[in-house]
């Protein structure tokens, strides 16, 4: 029986496309939206123990507004990454959406038929980039929430209060040395 796909696609549902060794910035991009209170399709989050891969994804791609192309040279090596990339733009030919946006990595050159699609360059995953992602989806300007959400969280790992420093604040060590109550970190040397 031939499954037929809707022409109504979910309003703000965005698609993570990426290889495997990728999967650090997709987290990092899904996270940046996920803030901003955008239903994100990330595999590791949707796709439930047992279920299939194939299935969930070909459900995914059909109901997503946004199709983020996270690339990079192990993008253009992967035939998943690739069916992916046909599928999205298919349906953009066929309905207008998805939306397609490319994320490059690196410098690896973009298919050619995305040649012509304006992309943007990841920078690691810095403010600019949750900038330039969250502007490129939601048409509008990040909101303050992630960054109260960020420092409270610095905080609550960091910072112990009274008590004391509970994590090195450059870089998140929690194995602290202390001398006459001067934490340092033999990680980084930080004191």
């Amino acid at each position: 029986m031939e499954r037929v796909r809707s022409k109504k696609k979910t309003p703000g549902c965005v698609f993570l496309s990426h290889n495997s060794k990728d999967k650090p910035a997709a987290r990092e991009l899904g996270l940046f939206l996920v803030a901003e209170g955008v239903n994100v399709w990330f595999d590791e989050w949707k796709i439930p123990p047992g279920r299939s891969i194939a299935a969930n994804v070909s459900d995914a791609l059909a109901n997503s507004s946004h199709f983020l192309l996270i690339w990079s040279c192990h993008a253009k090596r992967s035939r998943w990454v690739r069916k992916e990339i046909f599928s999205a733009l298919s349906d953009d030919i066929e309905n207008g959406q998805p939306t397609v946006i490319p994320v490059c990595l690196d410098k690896t050159p973009l298919p050619a038929l995305l040649r012509d699609v304006k992309y943007l360059r990841y920078d690691g995953g810095t403010e600019q980039d949750r900038f330039r992602i969250v502007s490129a989806v939601l048409d509008r300007h990040p909101s303050e929430e992630f960054t109260r959400a960020i420092v409270k969280k610095y905080r609550e790992l960091v910072d112990g209060g009274p008590r004391g420093i509970k994590a090195c604040p450059e870089c998140g060590y929690r194995g602290l040395k202390w001398k006459d109550s001067n934490p340092s970190c033999p990680e980084c040397k930080w004191r």
